[in-house]
């Protein structure tokens, strides 16, 4: 599937199935993977090593998606990544920790329901890396943790732009909610709109966020 995003040039549209199809994909590796040291075919230290490399799979693939290509990534993109993965693996060893404290009575279920956690904050990534450069002129992004329902959000920013004019554009950005049960942040949020100036030559997305 990432294959895809090497060429072609990912409508808005399309990211938030893109983005679903991945975080599938992670929950399914974290799954066998927590059977597996459950199983004993592979060592808690082998567990977490594997669980960075899905992580690094992960966040990687979400850069591309929330980017639209492979090619259009750039070294800051990396820089924002490399950044999330950090916190990522610093919370990774915490659990496993935890798993080795409780490792004569903690179930594989129970090892997978807490290791998908760690797909949600794919779409932050994605979320991210779509915003661009105007992900630090907005108050938040969707899934950065300021919601009472954290990485669990599928509200949006919608995105409209008047004509530029002496240089510059005004950028409209509506917090929008989807079918979902909401959190109280999320709802108090609702259609909240920051008007942005920003040079003629920044790019827009049509909108930020929407992951299911």
């Amino acid at each position: 599937m990432i294959d895809l995003f090497k060429q072609v040039r990912i409508a808005d549209k399309s990211k938030p199935k893109l983005v679903a199809l991945r975080t599938q994909r992670f929950n399914e590796d974290v799954t066998r993977l927590s059977q597996n040291l459950v199983d004993g075919r592979i060592t808690l230290g082998m567990w977490e090593e594997d669980m960075k490399t899905q992580l690094r799979l992960l966040h990687t693939g979400m850069v591309a998606i929330g980017k639209g290509n492979w090619q259009s990534v750039t070294s800051s993109d990396w820089g924002k990544v490399g950044n999330i993965l950090k916190e990522q693996y610093r919370y990774l060893h915490g659990f496993a920790q935890d798993i080795d404290r409780d490792r004569e009575t903690i179930t594989a279920e129970r090892i997978a329901w807490r290791a998908k956690l760690y797909g949600a904050k794919g779409g932050y990534t994605a979320g991210l890396i779509q915003a661009g450069d105007i992900a630090g002129l907005l108050p938040w992004i969707p899934r950065d943790g300021s919601t009472i329902c954290l990485n669990n959000c599928r509200c949006t920013w919608e995105m409209g732009e008047s004509p530029p004019e002496e240089g510059v554009k005004l950028v409209f950005a509506r917090w929008t909610l989807h079918p979902a049960e909401h959190c109280e942040t999320c709802v108090d949020r609702r259609g909240y709109v920051a008007r942005l100036t920003v040079p003629e030559e920044m790019e827009v997305p049509s909108q930020i966020g929407g992951w299911g």
